[in-house]
């Protein structure tokens, strides 16, 4: 894990990770919800959030990149190679693996 650092910035209190040289701003479940608004202006600036509920992480708030989105031609060239490459199990009963699951 990274640098921890903790501030006050307006009313928000941050325990800040810096990992790989981005930060990472921990706000609490309760605080967050209180605060969407200014953490919404933070991740229009580029900010990262992790949405916590008792010291554990539930949520990562991060800004929308329309330029990480797979292009759909090559999200289909990569599952044709994942089945291509798939081990297939001959003489299994599928439906009946199924059912057994089932019961």
């Amino acid at each position: 894990m990274g640098a921890v650092a903790n501030y006050q910035i307006g009313a928000l209190d941050y325990n800040v990770t810096r990992e790989c040289g981005a930060m990472n701003h921990r706000v609490g479940a309760t605080e967050a919800r209180r605060k969407l608004p200014e953490l919404l202006r933070g991740v229009r600036s580029g900010k990262r959030y992790t949405i916590t509920h008792r010291g554990r992480t539930v949520a990562e708030l991060v800004p929308a990149e329309e330029a990480k989105r797979p292009e759909p031609a090559a999200a289909v060239e990569a599952m044709k190679r994942f089945i291509a490459r798939r081990r297939t199990i001959r003489g299994v009963d599928i439906k009946a693996l199924i059912e057994y699951g089932r019961k």
